[in-house]
């Protein structure tokens, strides 16, 4: 063998060698990896299987969770109003009636597609042109599923505007006219309080105009979801972590409840094989009592520093939160941001202000007119609180809004104001006007 060939055998050994260590690390890593970042839930569920396969290894889990209560005094009993205790969900409730008809399997699937476009308050988001192009069906097949989900309960669900939401409620209960159905359509004219001319461009008489708003108003609902809609769904998460408030300082604890007991058992070890065996399933437990113990070592550290960064908003409320990225945080604690996005999915933290997912904690920066800085949730938060206060009958515009803002030394843009009221699934200022008519 020349010596060409001694240099290209040694460095095909040393290739050899170099992907062979780096595969054995991959595994071990991808298997710690997918520990951390799965939810409590999950993590159950991958304990159960995992006991299953190495009997040796005994896991055990803690009560079930039955749900915290939620600290705030701003926060209602979530099932308060719920038409029954198991739906915490109006997109559940929903898709639970629709396996109940148990309808052809083409049309229960357009029908489930569009129960999923369906907002909070229960109407549909889009036109039937517009989910016939996202959900690749023909509008007709479209009419038809729609008209099967405007039958469930809520009554008044799949509505795509008041005026339909109020006339499918009004047909249910057998009160709708003909008559009443040209009120309905001129509902619109109501956000300038003016009945007279509705009376006289419809044609029907004041009294029947005022009777009829009346019906309206002790009969239906003008936000049929909005039931479902005061149900928090972390109330029912188990905690990862729970904060504390000792004077002045908060204190981050991991959740014990949450944390499972590994126990290795033994057998007896006679002959070769059971030498053998315990040796494999003792090398599986410390693996995974090694995985949990990083897991959990690393969700603690990233809860610390967040509520340390977050502290304001423990002692103020959402409007003190401060502008933080995942980017921010991982450059503080010198760990990869790909680390910190998997340590913080589906993680829970029960703090004296309620139960929030960890990444509810990650807001990005707005600069207003002091050049001081305030996170996109504290902007939101203070919309919330101007909207709420607004005077009965004469909701803010937008624009005055952006005003009112702007007053508090906040300057944002008109745009952006639309774009966080639509998030916080807020009406615009005429429909709000109408709906306070109604209520």
């Amino acid at each position: 063998m020349n010596v060409k060939d001694k240099n290209i055998l040694a460095m095909t050994m040393h290739l050899n060698v170099s992907t062979s260590q780096k595969l054995v690390m991959t595994q071990n890593m991808q298997q710690a990896i997918e520990i951390l970042q799965m939810s409590h839930d999950e993590l159950l569920d991958f304990l159960d299987d995992f006991s299953n396969r190495h009997p040796l290894v005994d896991v055990q889990f803690s009560t079930p969770y039955q749900g915290g209560k939620n600290t705030s005094s701003e926060v209602e009993d979530p099932l308060l109003n719920s038409p029954d205790p198991h739906y915490h969900s109006l997109l559940f409730y929903l898709n639970d009636q629709l396996v109940f008809l148990k309808l052809p399997k083409n049309l229960h699937d357009t029908a489930k597609m569009i129960i999923s476009y369906i907002n909070d308050v229960g109407y549909l988001d889009h036109s039937i042109e517009e989910l016939s192009y996202l959900i690749k069906k023909s509008p007709q097949k479209i009419e038809k599923a729609l008209k099967i989900i405007q039958n469930f309960d809520p009554i008044g669900v799949g509505a795509r505007n008041l005026q339909e939401c109020i006339s499918i409620q009004l047909k249910k209960l057998h009160m709708l006219s003909p008559p009443m159905e040209i009120f309905i359509k001129n509902l619109h004219y109501l956000e300038n309080h003016d009945l007279q001319y509705v009376s006289k461009n419809t044609k029907l008489s004041y009294d029947f105009c005022k009777k009829t708003l009346c019906d309206i108003r002790t009969y239906c609902c003008a936000k049929p979801g909005l039931r479902f809609s005061k149900f928090d769904p972390s109330l029912l998460q188990m905690p990862d972590l729970i904060v504390t408030k000792e004077d002045q300082n908060y204190m981050v604890l991991l959740n014990s409840d949450a944390i499972p007991s590994i126990i290795l058992k033994s057998i007896s070890q006679e002959d070769h094989h059971a030498q053998s065996y315990m040796k494999q399933q003792n090398a599986a437990g410390q693996w995974l009592i090694q995985s949990l113990k990083y897991r959990y070592e690393k969700i603690l550290k990233v809860g610390k520093k967040i509520v340390d960064i977050q502290k304001s908003f423990f002692d103020h409320g959402p409007q003190a939160l401060k502008p933080m990225s995942i980017k921010m945080l991982a450059d503080d604690l010198d760990m990869h941001a790909s680390t910190i996005s998997r340590i913080t999915s589906q993680k829970f933290i029960k703090t004296p202000k309620g139960t929030f997912p960890l990444k509810f904690f990650f807001t990005h920066t707005i600069n207003n007119s002091d050049e001081l800085h305030i996170s996109h949730k504290g902007i939101m938060d203070i919309m919330q609180k101007i909207i709420n206060n607004e005077p009965a009958g004469r909701p803010y515009s937008d624009d005055q809004i952006v005003t009112l803002m702007k007053n508090r030394g906040i300057k944002i843009a008109r745009r952006t104001v639309t774009k966080y009221r639509k998030n916080l699934n807020i009406a615009s200022s005429q429909q709000r006007r109408v709906h306070y008519l109604m209520s």
